[in-house]
């Protein structure tokens, strides 16, 4: 049985008329009468009968066409997957930040590139946000995604793919831990710890600070000391993101989460060099980095 018997089926099932049909799927009548008469002698049972107002479909007809549908649509599947292997694969550059959070949007550049057939060439780097950027125009990158504060005019297209909340933890012996939120007073003569001094959260938390009258002062720490140090008494002010708060488990009694007001949060958003965005990659990557808790 060729595949064109069940089209031709499908579409006399829809019409209820041979000519009809025949007229939707622009061959003769004759030729789509004789398709549906192969397709009857092969299956030994009778698909339509005549009517005065054309064809009606046969009780087994009527079962059959669920399968011959999904027959069909799994062949335009396999052609689709034939084409774009076909086709001369489209290669995109994608630069960023080396982290969890470049793995995850990693992730779903592998997704978007499996069902659009694109090659993303993702490149992710331990450089500032700053060097990024000269990179990002220097070497003609496609994409990069990077941290901006909230309500910031873009340069050039681009479009948000998260919010990241920071919060303030400290040790549970610290002056500051049983108030629940704190302020940007709080941080006065404090230590902040932080994995990144330069990145844009502690950018704009320094802004903040600066904007009360003090500069800040910062210490940065690894990422896998950052529990060991808050188990010890210590006055100074550790941020960190939210979801990688959830992460760990909270010891009883050690630590305290504090939230802090104004927030500080930033948003991760996707920039590109071309005059617009691809919407799918935007989607793609949203839906990545929102399983994985990062909105």
């Amino acid at each position: 049985m060729a595949v064109d018997e069940y089209r031709y089926f499908v579409a006399v099932y829809h019409c209820r008329s041979f000519s009809s049909a025949a007229r939707k799927m622009n061959i003769t009548s004759q030729g789509i009468g004789k398709s549906i008469k192969s397709l009857e002698a092969q299956l030994g049972v009778k698909l339509f009968f005549r009517t005065p107002q054309g064809v009606e479909p046969t009780d087994i007809a009527a079962e059959l066409y669920p399968s011959f549908c999904n027959i069909l649509a799994e062949e335009e599947r396999i052609e689709k997957i034939i084409e774009a292997a076909r086709r001369p694969a489209s290669v995109q550059t994608l630069i960023g930040r080396d982290s969890r959070l470049g793995d995850a949007i990693g992730i779903g550049v592998e997704e978007y590139c499996e069902s659009r057939g694109v090659h993303i060439e993702l490149l992710l780097t331990r450089d500032s946000e700053d060097d990024q950027a000269q990179q990002f125009v220097d070497n003609g990158y496609d994409y990069r995604f990077l941290s901006v504060e909230l309500d910031t005019l873009p340069l050039l297209p681009r479009a948000p793919l998260c919010v990241l909340h920071y919060l303030p933890v400290v040790n549970a012996e610290c002056g500051i831990a049983n108030k629940g939120e704190i302020s940007i007073e709080d941080l006065r003569g404090r230590t902040i710890l932080t994995t990144n001094t330069n990145n844009t959260p502690m950018r704009l938390l320094a802004r903040m600070c600066r904007e009360h009258g003090f500069t800040p002062k910062f210490r940065a720490i690894e990422k896998t000391y950052i529990w060991d140090v808050l188990s010890k008494p210590s006055e100074d002010v550790t941020f960190i993101r939210t979801n990688e708060a959830m992460e760990y488990p909270w010891i009883s009694g050690l630590y305290a989460k504090l939230t802090m007001t104004p927030p500080l949060d930033t948003q991760i958003v996707l920039q590109t060099s071309h005059d617009r965005l691809d919407e799918d990659l935007v989607r793609c990557i949203r839906d990545s980095l929102l399983v994985r808790q990062f909105d």
